[in-house]
């Protein structure tokens, strides 16, 4: 074993040669050992500062110290913990992949727990262990090392060799089969890290065997839930340069692709992973991880494969690192970034639905200041201001939340904490301690789940929505499938995937010509009945638009609020014209069914300005009873006094008699794709015009529909889209609109 200078492929030559390196390096060894002795002698050090002469490469050098992960658990081996190493990332993981060739005997085991211990490491993922059992143990040193069973034939085997600075991290492990093995570390409660072991077959087994193992490789990745993933091992796969654009793939990549390197980069984009090894340019001496038995041919077969490609720093081999095996330590250098993991995973708190005093708000509205301007626009952004200030005036204080822990549970966990740091505190008190607390959490949180929804069911409320708020997370969006069908992880690429489907599907594609209007009066005016009968009909809770006007704000109104929206509306229909921010709308995608990596599969729902929907019932309202009578009475669909049911039963009875019969029944279902979003804006309007629409409200339709906008944000960017077709979904009176435009198709 050399733990100086030397290089290891070098003694090891010389050893087959017979040359003086090998005296120069025992004499070398000899000469440091003692000097370490001596210094050893003068300041004796702990486990944590390892003494070791350094290396020529620099990998191997024990100043580095251990991982940074153990100073945040208390438990570093160093006796002075308060003052860890600075580092530019504090919370870093070293993980290692090497093939040993063989620890079955004593001695080959002792020669790599003696090499590990001179190198920077938290996890060594092991291949050709060659063990007969699984066998889990401590060595002397508290490292913890996990070796699973060989197959027939003297082949394969894989573990793990953990360092004592991380044991504690180990959550569970899963030796899947003598080739594959998986360790779980836990960090945190949320914190999920999945390590997994490969040892692939080499390109001389059979095809089927490879294959084999490419499937239950896949299998295992996908099954895995943790957040952070790393597959790491000997994948006997040379990928080779990146020259086809694979994205997966990085630049840095050596030799020629094998048919192995092919599975392996197939494994990438079935698991989308993140070749590792090829994110970082390094010498070519610095890059094969196998070496020929006559030293000739030098290939990068063992590779790290990660799912967060953010979290790799540096991925490199530490050619002083020898046991004797023809392969070399491949080490992963990975950052666990708190940050991004809260915004992938945190779910904001939940919008809270606001109050308002009805006197309060009445009393502030007739104290304001109001005008009407000659812009519309204008004249909506300062009707905006002014009731977002009644608003503040009137707001309730919103009502303290039910804590999810009780008294008792929050009491017992203090108590546990204290027990904890009391060195007078036995085993048995601990037990219980955490027993009481475990109990305590689960019977506050089933209570706290059962109250919510027994106060749901009481107001009658959606017992979906309130099951969905027990969740203090949400799904991200991880992956969108671009147009040629790969897959995309990076956000900036999803966002553009996102932008340019529905840019292409709000796009206007078939031309409709519009059919002539007749000349048109102004519409008798909006009566203040009318508003307030409009406002009554709005659902509670209902989300604000890009002016943040909640919808309870309009219903805790009264009479000076509905004349106030009253006399805005009425200067709207003289004007002809409505304020741009009608014409500008947030969607947000709601997950339909199916494979949500298909951007089709979601639906886009526009959050609109509560005012203007307020705007629209009213012309609703008006125009209900004539598009109603230009339906033909087999549409049942968004009428009043009508039901789907009604067609159902009378297809139930079709059925019935022809099979009584014996008729012959084909049955023709129509799913209408994107259906309210693929409709022509000229193909409604002349709809309306055909069923009878007074000409006034079809211009004021035309108004709300024409030139339109929306922005989707799907991460932290806005993403305007324009929008040239469709009717708007969240409006009140767009079902009316797409069944008009629908009957007119079927008549013509």
């Amino acid at each position: 074993m050399v733990a100086n200078g030397t290089n290891g492929h070098a003694v090891r030559v010389a050893c087959r040669m017979g040359g003086f390196l090998v005296s120069l390096a025992r004499n070398k060894g000899v000469t440091e050992a003692k000097q370490t002795a001596q210094t050893a002698k003068i300041a004796p050090q702990s486990c944590a500062h390892r003494v070791c002469s350094p290396t020529a490469s620099g990998e191997a050098s024990t100043d580095e110290g251990p991982s940074n992960l153990a100073w945040e658990s208390g438990r570093h081996r160093n006796r002075n913990p308060g003052n860890p190493p600075k580092s530019r990332h504090m919370d870093c993981l070293f993980v290692c992949s090497y093939n040993c060739r063989t620890i079955a005997s004593e001695a080959s085991l002792r020669m790599l727990l003696r090499s590990s211990r001179l190198v920077k490491y938290d996890v060594i993922a092991l291949q050709e262990t060659k063990g007969r059992t699984e066998t889990i143990r401590k060595t002397d040193h508290n490292e913890l090392l996990i070796i699973g069973p060989k197959a027939n034939g003297n082949v394969g085997g894989v573990g793990f060799l953990i360092n004592s600075t991380i044991a504690h991290l180990v959550d569970s492990h899963n030796i899947v089969s003598p080739r594959l093995a998986v360790l779980r570390l836990r960090k945190s409660d949320r914190v999920a890290i999945s390590v997994i072991n490969a040892y692939a077959p080499t390109s001389v087994a059979a095809q089927e065997e490879r294959e084999e193992f490419y499937r239950l490789l896949e299998k295992t990745i996908q099954e895995e839930k943790s957040y952070y993933k790393y597959v790491v091992g000997d994948f006997n796969a040379v990928v080779g340069t990146n020259c086809s654009g694979d994205w997966r793939l990085r630049p840095y990549g050596s030799g020629d692709r094998t048919e192995n390197g092919e599975l392996l980069l197939n494994l990438l984009y079935a698991c989308r992973l993140f070749h590792g090894n090829s994110m970082f340019e390094k010498p070519a001496n610095r890059r094969w991880t196998w070496e020929s038995p006559n030293g000739r041919t030098h290939t990068e077969i063992d590779h790290v494969l990660t799912n967060r490609r953010w979290s790799l720093l540096d991925v490199s081999v530490l050619p002083s690192f020898d046991t004797g095996s023809d392969h070399r330590l491949v080490r992963a250098k990975i950052r666990l970034n708190k940050r991004i993991f809260k915004r992938d995973t945190h779910r904001p708190a939940h919008f809270k639905t606001p109050s308002f005093d009805t006197e309060l708000l009445e009393s502030a509205i007739k104290a304001h200041d109001w005008c009407l301007l000659e812009d519309p626009t204008e004249d909506y952004e300062h009707l905006t201001k002014g009731l977002l200030k009644c608003a503040d005036i009137s707001r309730r204080p919103h009502l303290a939340r039910i804590p999810r822990l009780s008294a008792l549970a929050v009491s017992l966990l203090e108590k546990r904490r204290a027990l904890k740091q009391d060195p007078n505190a036995n085993h048995v008190e601990k037990v219980l301690a955490n027993k009481a607390c475990r109990m305590a959490v689960k019977q506050s949180l089933r209570e706290y789940r059962r109250t919510k929804l027994l106060k749901a069911a009481e107001a009658r409320s959606s017992i979906r929505r309130c099951k969905r708020d027990l969740n203090d997370q949400k799904a991200v969006m991880s992956a969108l499938l671009d147009k040629d069908g790969s897959v995309k992880t990076s956000r900036s690429s999803m966002e553009n995937i996102v932008q340019d489907f529905y840019t292409e599907l709000f796009r206007s594609s078939t031309f409709v010509p519009k059919c002539s209007m007749p000349p048109y009066e102004e519409p008798p005016a909006i009566l203040v009945s009318e508003v307030a009968n409009a406002i009554r009909s709005m659902k509670k809770g209902t989300a604000p638009g890009l002016d943040n006007i909640p919808a309870d704000l309009l219903r805790s109104g009264s009479t000076a609020l509905h004349t106030l929206l009253a006399e805005h509306f009425n200067h709207y229909l003289r004007l002809k014209r409505i304020p741009q921010q009608w014409k500008e709308s947030k969607t947000i995608l709601l997950f339909k069914k199916g494979q949500r990596e298909d951007i089709s599969n979601y639906r886009p729902i526009s959050l609109l300005s509560v005012v203007y929907k307020s705007f629209t019932k009213v012309l609703l309202n008006r125009v209900e009873r004539i598009l109603d009578e230009y339906q033909p009475v087999e549409q049942t669909g968004f009428r009043k006094n009508f039901s789907c049911m009604d067609n159902i039963h009378a297809v139930c009875q079709l059925i019935e008699r022809s099979r009584e019969y014996r008729l012959p029944l084909a049955l023709l279902f129509v799913d209408y794709k994107k259906a309210f979003d693929s409709v022509e804006i000229n193909a409604v309007l002349n709809a309306l015009v055909q069923a009878g629409v007074d000409p006034a409200y079809v211009h004021l339709l035309e108004q709300c529909l024409s030139n339109t906008s929306t922005f989707i944000q799907l991460f932290e960017r806005n993403l305007k889209i324009p929008v040239g077709k469709g009717v708007r979904q969240g409006d009140t009176i767009s079902p009316k609109l797409f069944t008009a435009a629908l009957q007119l198709r079927c008549c013509t």
